[in-house]
């Protein structure tokens, strides 16, 4: 008996002293696990911030690092280690300081990993809520938008990005402004060769943007927004009866008639198939507010293709042409031209194509090569080419646009003029 009492105190005294160990390691694991990781040393390294959340498991830093961890570990499996990472980052509350980083982290890992790009929007919304400062987040906010087929909705982020932006890379954003405006399809050649969706090396692939909105639909079926995306590059193929098809299985999902961006799809391919009173019932079905380019563009051309109120038309055009895109729209001008026309207000009607005719010549293919060359990095110190951009944006009426520009020619050096210079050289 004293035998065996002895054997149970030598045993819970090594039991002691073994968890007195185990805890110190554990301790120390999560200052070892940086060190590791910065040796790229990842095994060894997930071993040590596991055995520190094995005795902190809500310790927020040590999620942080363990999911960071996973994420930079090629030799793991990548659809398993994304998961656990995500779910990693899901433990830290929103209401910590590390609450808007572990949400920023998980959207990079949404959008640039799993290709789930609304999950990834969310995950920037949801950050910027917590931390309106995020500016990266803002950024990426703006890209999804592009590569998601929204970028008319970007202005109001572009505006508060450019805001938090130093003086000295204004002129880089600007221009990156401007092809998100005028060429968001092929705005970020970059993001489309780092997601896979392009591959420069080769030199026959499926078009970068396809292949693109079709990975978001197939990594996030579940989402009506990217349905109607992939539906409207269809529809610029000329193919309505696919985009069709795909939007008839978009409106299958929870959402889809009360979402803005899918109804302005639906309604572009319903108005191309002739099919005005289906239309016509989804329009109704509009969200409220009424309010947007998209909304009053439909109401006008409803009212003007299936209902002939061309007083209803005119009013709805002009509140559409009053909104982004609407200023560069020079196909809904001349709509508007012929329903004044139909009016018999023959000079508003030949002022109204004047103007749509002014906007067409702007928007030609040349006009806009020009502005690509113009905005090339040899030339965004050039007065003269940036003198160019910014006359174009004056001819729309953009006078945002226009005074950013103005102050990246401010922000240059003043031309020395020519006989000083000559004097000077002497």
């Amino acid at each position: 008996m004293k035998l065996f009492l002895r054997c149970l105190i030598v045993i819970g005294v090594l039991a002691c002293a073994w968890l007195g160990y185990s805890i110190m390691r554990a301790q120390r694991g999560l200052a070892e696990a940086e060190r590791l990781l910065k040796r790229n040393v990842f095994s060894k390294a997930r071993e040590e911030v596991d055995r520190y959340l094995w005795l902190h498991p809500r310790d927020p830093a040590a999620l942080l690092l363990s999911a960071e961890i996973l994420t930079r570990d090629e030799s793991l499996e990548t659809g398993p280690a994304i998961a656990r990472a995500q779910s990693l980052l899901e433990r830290i509350p929103d209401t910590l300081p590390w609450g808007p980083i572990a949400r920023g982290k998980q959207a990079r890992l949404s959008f640039f990993v799993e290709h789930r790009p609304i999950e990834g929007q969310r995950f920037f919304e949801k950050a910027l809520e917590l931390d309106p400062r995020f500016i990266e987040g803002r950024y990426l906010l703006w890209k999804i938008l592009d590569l998601t087929g929204r970028s008319d909705s970007a202005e109001p982020i572009f505006w508060t990005i450019y805001d938090q932006t130093p003086q000295a890379d204004r002129p880089y954003l600007m221009r990156e402004w401007y092809m998100s405006q005028f060429f968001p399809a092929s705005a970020n050649p970059l993001l489309d060769v780092q997601m896979g969706y392009n591959d420069p090396s080769k030199p026959l692939q499926m078009n970068p943007e396809y292949v693109r909105l079709k990975e978001h639909c197939d990594a996030e079926p579940q989402e009506p927004i990217n349905h109607a995306a992939l539906a409207r590059w269809f529809q610029h193929d000329g193919d309505h009866t696919t985009a069709l098809t795909l939007l008839e299985r978009g409106l299958k999902l929870p959402g889809a008639e009360t979402d803005p961006y899918f109804l302005s799809i639906l309604l572009a391919t319903l108005f191309e198939q002739g099919d005005l009173e289906r239309a016509k019932k989804y329009l109704e079905g509009w969200p409220e507010p009424h309010e947007g380019y998209d909304y009053w563009r439909w109401k006008g051309m409803l009212a003007d293709e299936a209902d002939r109120d061309y007083p209803e038309a005119v009013a709805a055009y002009d509140k559409a042409l009053a909104i982004w895109p609407g200023p560069v729209d020079w196909r809904t001008m001349y709509r508007r031209a012929n329903c004044l026309a139909r009016l018999r207000q023959s000079d508003a009607a030949s002022e109204a194509r004047k103007s749509a005719k002014k906007i067409e010549e702007i928007m030609d293919t040349e006009v806009h090569v020009a502005l690509r060359d113009a905005l090339e990095d040899r030339n965004l110190t050039d007065r003269d080419n940036l003198t160019k951009v910014m006359d174009f944006y004056r001819e729309l009426g953009r006078n945002r646009e226009v005074e950013a520009w103005q102050q990246v020619l401010d922000s240059l050096p003043s031309k020395q003029p020519a006989i000083e210079a000559a004097s000077g050289k002497r």
